[in-house]
């Protein structure tokens, strides 16, 4: 029991320490903006953001600044809905598309977040545009900034 214990709080303390570097990094490519407007867009981010860093460029679909543009290519995918995700750190959206073997993280609008919120493990067919999130506890996240969505 007293192994156990020492085994406990040894634990404990890693993880406080490990956890306080971790919110120290900032991904290189994805940071939060500064500076935003009350007003909303479709996705629920505000509108305009300043960015910390002079060559990010704001992009207010994920409310975020990024080190380079979105590329503006759609395209479709066709996967079944998972609702509910949940991760360490909050680096889900909470919705995922799973196609094959590939999970995507979804970027909804809010309506569409309101259509697709009861609708687990339905198949979906996804208008968007592909990109990689990095992260910190998940390296890299393979994400969709979704521009319309139905049901198959």
């Amino acid at each position: 029991m007293k192994n156990f214990f020492l085994f406990f709080i040894s634990l404990l303390i890693f993880s406080c320490c490990h956890l306080s570097q971790e919110e120290k990094q900032i991904p290189k490519k994805f940071n939060r903006g500064v500076n935003c407007q009350e007003a909303k867009n479709l996705w629920g981010f505000s509108k305009k953001c300043d960015c910390e860093e002079r060559l990010f460029v704001y992009e207010e679909r994920l409310g975020v600044c990024l080190s380079s543009q979105l590329s503006s290519e759609q395209q479709e995918f066709f996967g079944v809905l998972s609702n509910n995700i949940f991760a360490i750190g909050g680096e889900t959206t909470g919705f995922t598309l799973t196609v094959g073997r590939e999970n995507y993280d979804l970027y909804l609008k809010d309506s569409d977040k309101n259509l697709l919120k009861n609708s687990n493990r339905k198949k979906i067919k996804i208008k968007g545009i592909f990109f990689i999130k990095e992260g910190v506890e998940i390296k890299e996240t393979r994400s969709l900034l979704v521009e319309s969505v139905s049901f198959l």
